[in-house]
């Protein structure tokens, strides 16, 4: 530890929401109508049976582990950079994988992909003021270019 740079550490329980949060977003894919497993299309796609338990079980598993911090203080922590970067790696695999299978990615169309789309660009906002202002406490500015970097080609 003799850079001087004092990483940020997210706790332990963050890892166990995003494992159920990518779960939970893998369940909200489209689905062929045709077989049993799917609803009918009624005018914006048909999806898996319980699609509505998969989205509400994702919006509380991303709050669950904010509002159970401050209540845990002693929770083990882990490197966010190794947190991160595992979640690149397999977000990256994944859309790769369903490139190989034909997937094609176009603009959002849906209010609910404007959405995610905007939360995630927001997101990826307060992620580089984040890296900004933590390059400007620890003037460690390779690091911190690298981070931003890494960000901006993840997305």
């Amino acid at each position: 530890s003799g850079s001087g740079c004092s990483r940020r550490t997210v706790p332990v329980s963050y890892v166990l929401s995003s494992v159920i949060a990518f779960v939970s977003i893998l369940k909200l894919q489209p689905c062929d109508p045709s077989t049993n497993e799917c609803t009918p299309d009624q005018g914006f796609g048909s999806f898996h049976l319980h699609f509505r338990q998969w989205l509400q079980a994702l919006h509380i598993i991303l709050v669950v582990p904010v509002l159970a911090s401050p209540f845990m203080p002693n929770m083990l922590r882990i490197d966010s950079v190794v947190l991160f970067g595992l979640l690149f790696a397999t977000i990256s695999a994944w859309h790769i994988l369903q490139m190989t299978r034909g997937a094609v990615y176009t603009m959002p169309k849906t209010d609910c992909q404007i959405s995610i789309t905007t939360d995630l660009v927001c997101c990826s906002f307060i992620t580089l003021y984040a890296i900004y202002m933590d390059a400007l406490q620890t003037r460690n500015g390779a690091y911190n270019g690298a981070a931003a970097t890494f960000l901006r080609l993840s997305a």
